[in-house]
């Protein structure tokens, strides 16, 4: 995430503005302060990613400041937060709708609480940047209701509900990807994408199709019309999320925000409970609560796991929810089997956004085994979308990552065809390095995005990841290499290197080529403390390691790729 500014619009300082200003500084936060007037509020709206308004009693006069505040937020798109008291914030919302203020706290604050949740509110508007803009078009509106839920945190989302409202939209605006139905009346999808193919200004935009069959032969149908891919209507619109914690308000908080998101949620007390309630139905995901009376969480995610286990069930993907961020808690929950943990009190957004990530990884990675097992031609392609979006949305728990994994790929890719490979085993390493990271979807984001030094304890959990990633793909039994990218990637030539610690050509070739493009790619992208290294340096690191970090005769071929690129342009 980039450094992202705060207006705050107080009448004056003061003891709690200073305080909260500081802790906003110290998290990282450029602060900017406005009066509550007009011209104050227009001349620091300048770069604002968010508005903090702190009210007091200017709020009953000053209408000209509250409405100027609405217009620049819808304008701009800008996160509105309000501090003050009940009468205070009611006198904002004459002005300002209550769906535009993305958080309301209640005076008297706690600094540091309120730092706490603007960095995710600042999380959340930075992903929605970046988002590209996505068109849909399907004459079912509940389908589309709910799609445009599914997407509109990340993306900015315009949906129709017939082709001649698509062709009549994409002729003033021109979307970066349209999801189209395949069935629609009068105009239906084949069609409407015809029409937009024939136009020059529209030919290139990216096209899915939506389709509510999953038979091979209407597959096959969609995909004769070349779209980009296809997704299936019919997919599951109500996971099962099942809430375990002590706390009424923790429970009503998540029920309320995750009812809201689309799932269908049970809340329990404890552990005990939950253990009858498995017994008898199905779970897609398990948000569990540490710290409870009786039956603690790694007692509980103990049991389940013996249950699963007797039983031949599938495990239970586990969130943990704790008030505590030790880094011994994390690293019990992670060797019991949790895949990520959510600090309490949490934001709405990032329960939703962290619960709807991990579904669909889990999801993709089942897509991707069943594609892979497929393996026939007709269906190559669609196999390299499920793995390419696999791979983007690794790339997303990093903040700073974006696109790390199909570079990679690329870059081995390229060394492998220089060092002789044929076409089968160019796209077999290409392969391998979409996915060599696939095993941090097992380390928690908190780690992954740690600007400051990690404790030897992070570090740990870091270095699990090879592993990880081997086990999630040791799965896929038709492309048994997979394993190889991701288990020994950060494997060194002179044996210091980890998970296994192994030395010079027992490191199998393929892994040798990743950790080439991987140290590369590392080095010249942006990262939270650095710029884009200089190319000059980045030759001096790849000769230092020669012989001890690389294989050598793969860093060579490194070095005259680099040695090619006189603009520097192959980075991030």
């Amino acid at each position: 995430m980039t450094t992202d500014k705060i207006l705050i619009i107080s009448r004056g300082a003061g003891f709690m503005v200073d305080a909260l200003d500081t802790n906003l500084k110290k998290a990282g936060f450029i602060t900017d302060f406005a009066e509550p007037a007009v011209k104050s509020i227009e001349d620091g709206r300048a770069d604002c990613d968010i508005v903090l308004l702190m009210a007091d009693d200017y709020v009953y006069n000053s209408v000209d400041a509250l409405v100027y505040i609405k217009d620049i937020i819808s304008d701009d798109d800008i996160p509105l937060c309000v501090i003050g008291y009940d009468q205070e914030i009611a006198e904002i919302k004459k002005y300002i709708p209550e769906d535009r203020i993305h958080r309301i706290f209640k005076r008297p604050f706690d600094a540091k609480y309120v730092t706490e949740e603007l960095l995710s509110v600042a999380e959340v508007a930075y992903e929605k940047r970046l988002g590209k803009r996505i068109l849909l078009v399907d004459d079912d509106p509940t389908f589309l209701k709910m799609l445009q839920g599914w997407l509109s945190d990340k993306y900015r989302i315009t949906a129709v509900k017939s082709g001649m409202q698509a062709i009549t939209y994409i002729a003033n605006h021109k979307p970066d990807l349209i999801l189209l139905d395949y069935d629609m009346p009068i105009t239906p999808g084949p069609q409407v994408m015809e029409m937009i193919r024939s136009e020059f200004d529209s030919s290139e935009i990216p096209i899915i199709f939506l389709t509510g069959k999953s038979d091979r032969e209407s597959i096959m149908r969609v995909m004769k019309l070349k779209p980009q891919g296809y997704l299936n209507e019919r997919m599951n619109m109500n996971e099962r999320v099942v809430v375990v914690d002590d706390d009424a308000i923790i429970l009503k908080q998540a029920n309320m925000t995750l009812m809201e998101a689309g799932f269908k949620v049970t809340c329990l007390k404890n552990g005990k409970l939950l253990m009858d309630y498995i017994k008898m139905n199905p779970i897609d995901i398990l948000l569990l609560d540490i710290r409870m009376p009786e039956m603690d969480g790694f007692e509980t995610i103990q049991a389940l796991r013996e249950w699963e286990v007797e039983n031949s069930k599938e495990a239970v993907p586990v969130i943990f929810l704790t008030a505590n961020e030790d880094a011994e808690s994390e690293a019990m929950g992670l060797t019991l089997g949790a895949i990520d943990f959510i600090k309490k009190p949490f934001s709405s957004e990032v329960l939703k956004i962290r619960v709807r990530n991990i579904l669909d990884l889990i999801l993709l990675q089942k897509d991707l085994q069943g594609e892979v097992q497929k393996k026939t031609s007709e269906l190559e392609s669609l196999s390299l979308h499920v793995v390419q979006t696999l791979a983007k949305t690794i790339d997303a728990k990093d903040a700073y990552t974006n696109g790390h994994s199909e570079r990679v790929a690329e870059y081995s890719r390229e060394i492998a065809k220089r060092y002789g490979y044929d076409e089968a085993g160019q796209e077999e390493i290409y392969m391998m390095g979409l996915l060599h990271d696939v095993g941090k979807i097992g380390v928690p984001d908190t780690v992954i995005n740690k600007p400051g030094r990690l404790t030897d304890e992070e570090f740990g959990m870091i270095k699990k990841h090879p592993i990880k990633g081997a086990e999630i793909l040791a799965t896929v039994s038709e492309m048994p290499k997979l394993v190889t990218g991701a288990r020994w990637h950060h494997e060194r030539f002179d044996g210091n290197g980890y998970p296994d610690g192994l030395k010079g050509e027992d490191i199998p070739e393929e892994a040798r080529i990743i950790a080439v493009a991987d140290a590369y790619d590392a080095m010249t992208s942006h990262r939270s403390y650095r710029d884009i290294i200089p190319q000059d340096h980045v030759k001096s690191e790849i000769e230092n390691g020669m012989g001890t970090q690389f294989d050598e005769k793969f860093a060579r071929i490194m070095l005259d790729m680099i040695a090619e690129d006189t603009e520097y342009t192959m980075h991030e």
